[in-house]
């Protein structure tokens, strides 16, 4: 992590550790989504995992041919996600819902060794490039930049130069918003402060 002095590390470690607790104390009484619930929950006793070494974060840079931002890489040292499933309640028809068990989280090598190229084909099959440039102002014509998933229908927006902070944005088809313009305000947008919320 070429860019990150000593100090700064300690402070990313400083706040992964504070930003695990709050979210420990958010979870801590999450139950199962009810009836009236669309989205994920992350349910009690949900623990962050302990993150990569780093001969692991360079096999994920050799599974999408591409150099990591340093911001990515001190996550990935922090964490390779969640410990157990979320419980998503999605609609199965236009009248009736069902939750199904997954892990949303998807910046890890066993899911991007199995879907990262799947992920780029629908990115560059459908509008995702277009929309960024034209309402985010992303010029990627030298493709500098590149989409690499986190969590759910996140991603992170890596810059392979390394001078950018890599924003995080939720692509949902067409629909394309800012989700945090760093990641350490997504962790606390996604995880602490809209933890329950519908989306």
């Amino acid at each position: 992590m070429k860019n990150y002095s000593d100090e700064e590390i300690k402070n990313k470690k400083e706040f992964f550790l504070k930003f695990q607790n709050l979210c420990y104390e958010k979870w801590k009484d999450n139950a199962e989504p009810k009836e009236n619930y669309y989205g994920c929950k992350i349910l009690s006793d949900t623990k962050w995992l302990e993150g990569y070494l780093p001969k692991e974060i360079k096999n994920i840079e050799k599974i999408i041919s591409r150099s990591l931002p340093d911001d990515v890489k001190m996550l990935l040292s922090l964490t390779k996600g969640l410990s157990k499933d979320q419980a998503c309640r999605r609609w199965v028809d236009s009248s009736s819902t069902e939750i199904r068990y997954g892990n949303q989280w998807k910046l890890s090598l066993e899911y991007l060794n199995e879907n990262y190229k799947k992920d780029l084909l629908f990115h560059e099959s459908n509008k995702t490039w277009e929309i960024l440039k034209n309402e985010f102002l992303v010029d990627n014509t030298e493709d500098n930049f590149y989409l690499l998933p986190i969590y759910s229908h996140r991603y992170i927006l890596c810059d392979e130069r390394n001078i950018t902070d890599s924003v995080v944005f939720s692509i949902y088809d067409d629909d394309i918003i800012i989700y945090g313009v760093d990641l350490w305000i997504y962790l606390q947008n996604e995880f602490c402060v809209l933890v329950g919320s519908k989306d």
